[in-house]
């Protein structure tokens, strides 16, 4: 065919293409396409392209086809950064452990044996204390004294600690915001860090003034130029009661309670 005969056959298509209803009849289009020799159905698609339907509006969207299978799994992102940290004291020293950051050196401090009055827990005071205002008049407040090693000879701690007034050291742990003491052990749980392990020790049991229970390192040091009795206040060890509920076995009555402190 040559090629004023093709450009011929092309214009009297489209005419034919042109008066169908286009939308309603485009097997018909395609059947006179296929009638018209040197014709292809891509041609007639070419060509359908330049016309609307008859009445002028889009058609309608086909049915969904079915859901693809997953893709592959993304990249795994990176962990966010861990906030926030805990404080702790250890009770005996006056370092930390663990890498945590020393907040401030002390002395322990709790409220004096004889007074039924004051405060239950220790106190970690600063050695460099900071004053507001002074007194005036008679002094009427709560009295709070330095603690004492009352750890007699009973080979746990040194021999020279007994009397001895009680060093602290507060410490933060940065990254790990959680610290919990476990009184009874000298590990941590898997996946916790330890800061230190020590003795469970509080106020003697017949003390006018009762006082919490506190870890206090196992190789304490010691506040020297202190070490005379005062008896403001003490720490003595703990020990098991086996025959009021103390579960022995496994607990041993008169054997010093460990303790540990731990950080996740």
């Amino acid at each position: 065919m040559s090629g004023k005969e093709m450009k011929e056959n092309r214009v009297k298509r489209r005419e034919i293409i042109s008066s169908l209803p286009y939308v309603n009849h485009v097997p018909a289009a395609l059947q006179i396409s296929r009638m018209m020799a040197g014709s292809s159905i891509l041609s007639v698609l070419g060509d359908l392209k330049h016309f609307r339907g008859a009445d002028g509006k889009d058609g309608k969207d086909g049915a969904p086809g079915p859901v693809g299978p997953p893709g592959p799994r993304g990249l795994p992102g990176t962990s966010a950064p861990t906030q926030g940290g805990s404080v702790y004291t250890r009770w005996g020293r006056t370092m930390c452990g663990n890498n945590s950051e020393l907040l401030y050196r002390g002395f322990m401090s709790g409220t004096k044996y004889q007074n039924s009055g004051g405060g239950v827990n220790y106190q970690c005071l600063p050695l460099d204390p900071e004053f507001s205002k002074s007194f005036t008049g008679n002094w009427q407040g709560t009295a709070i004294a330095g603690v004492e090693y009352e750890t007699k000879n009973y080979g746990v701690f040194d021999g020279a600690a007994h009397d001895q007034n009680v060093p602290c050291a507060r410490c933060y742990t940065k990254e790990r915001p959680a610290v919990v003491m476990v009184p009874a052990m000298r590990s941590c749980a898997e996946g916790w860090s330890m800061e230190y392990e020590g003795y469970l020790m509080s106020e003697y049991y017949r003390s006018t003034s009762p006082s919490t229970f506190e870890c206090v390192d196992k190789s304490p040091e010691y506040i020297f130029g202190e070490e005379s009795n005062t008896d403001g206040s003490g720490i003595y060890f703990v020990g098991i009661e086996c025959s009021q509920g103390g579960q022995c076995p496994p607990y041993v009555g008169d054997t010093p309670l460990t303790c540990v402190v731990c950080s996740r």
